[in-house]
C-alpha cells in the first residue's frame, strides 16, 4: 500500500500516527507500506512554496501554516510513520 508522507505529516499529523503505534497500526495493515515524500504535491503548490538548496519551504494548503522540509526531514517523517519503503524528497522539474 502507498502512503503520502506530505499528506500524513499535515493531517492527521505525526504525533497521532506515532501514538497509534505507527502507520501500520493506525490503518490496521500488516503488510509492507511504501511512503512517497509528497514532493509532487509540494512542488505543485507553485504559489505556496519556495525552493532552496537545502530543501523546500511551503505553505500548507489546509491551514496556511508554513513548513520547511529537507531530504533528511522527509526521511525522519517516513521513519516516524514506520514506512517499509521510503521515497526521498525529490524535485519535480518542468517538462520543456
Amino acid at each position: 500500500i502507498l502512503g503520502n508522507a506530505y499528506h500524513l505529516y499535515l493531517r492527521p499529523g505525526l504525533e497521532i500516527i506515532k501514538n497509534a503505534g505507527g502507520l501500520h497500526k493506525f490503518i490496521s495493515w500488516d503488510r509492507p507500506i511504501l511512503t512517497d515524500s509528497g514532493g509532487y504535491q509540494i512542488f505543485s503548490l507553485a504559489g505556496f512554496r519556495k525552493i532552496k538548496d537545502e530543501g523546500v519551504e511551503f505553505q500548507s494548503h489546509l491551514d496556511g501554516s508554513r513548513h520547511f522540509l529537507t531530504p533528511e526531514k522527509v526521511l525522519e517523517i517516513e521513519n516516524t510513520l514506520g514506512s517499509d519503503i521510503m521515497m526521498p524528497l525529490d524535485e519535480c522539474v518542468h517538462y520543456p
